[in-house]
């Protein structure tokens, strides 16, 4: 049986996607720590005691970290802007996995904008979709 360490997943070079590439899928477990820390960080320290539903939008905020250990973000990128809907609760513990997009990007002098459509499943289940979108450097 070999046991070496599973060799590391290949980075995505942002500069390098195109509109309609679609980014391997990654996945993340929404733990109890994770939550509690969310929770606090966004001052719902009430909510963190009896916590068993997944905070929604620590969902998008996982999904949107899992996805940039994958494809490294330019420094000079900054989220300006999502739309999601939540179409089922995920329990704390689950295993989510998510599908990122390039929908578009536009340069304007200096600037661009790229825009990524993503789905978050639960199992088999779309938990959440919509879209987000970064400005950063035109490569």
């Amino acid at each position: 049986m070999d046991r070496r360490p599973p060799e590391p997943a290949a980075l995505v070079d942002f500069d390098a996607i195109n509109p309609g590439d679609v980014l391997p899928t990654v996945q993340f477990e929404i733990g109890a720590a994770e939550t509690r820390a969310y929770l606090l960080a966004t001052r719902s320290a009430a909510a963190a005691a009896d916590a068993h539903i997944a905070p929604p939008l620590a969902l998008v905020a996982l999904a949107l970290a899992a996805m940039t250990e994958r494809m490294p973000l330019p420094p000079s990128a900054q989220h300006v802007g999502q739309e999601v809907t939540f179409e089922a609760p995920v329990r704390i513990g689950a295993t989510v996995r998510a599908r990122f997009v390039l929908e578009a990007r536009r340069a304007t002098g200096r600037q661009a904008l790229s825009v990524f459509t993503f789905e978050l499943y639960d199992r088999d289940c779309r938990c959440a979709y919509g879209r987000l979108t970064l400005r950063h450097l035109a490569a």
